[in-house]
């Protein structure tokens, strides 16, 4: 026997519902924006900490420190994303910023002169 067919909405929205939608997703379109800005100000942070620590003579790397972080960011629940989410979004968010510090922390190669 053949699944049935989702059934499918005939109903047009109205304008009102419409609108309401378009402020929703203007919303949404304002949050992803500062959302990509504060993920590319950590990433230059993270380059400078990087940098500073070369210099200095310490390790780049420091996951002890991402692990403090981590855990003083999920101390406090919130609303939204549940905890086990928040935790990859946030691992995946170190790690990203981890691999770029330790990359732009390499001593440039000086050309011949």
């Amino acid at each position: 026997m053949p699944e049935p067919r989702p059934r499918r909405l005939s109903k047009r929205p109205s304008a009102a519902t419409s609108r309401a939608l378009a402020a929703r997703r203007a919303h949404m379109d304002r949050l992803n924006a500062r959302l990509r800005d504060l993920l590319q100000e950590r990433a230059r942070l993270a380059v400078e900490i990087a940098r500073w620590k070369r210099d200095q003579g310490l390790p780049v790397a420091d996951r002890a420190r991402e692990q403090e972080m981590l855990d003083r960011l999920l101390a406090r629940p919130t609303r939204g994303f549940d905890q086990a989410t928040l935790r990859r979004i946030l691992r995946t968010i170190f790690a990203a910023s981890r691999r770029l510090a330790v990359r732009e922390a390499k001593p440039r190669r000086r050309s011949p002169s």
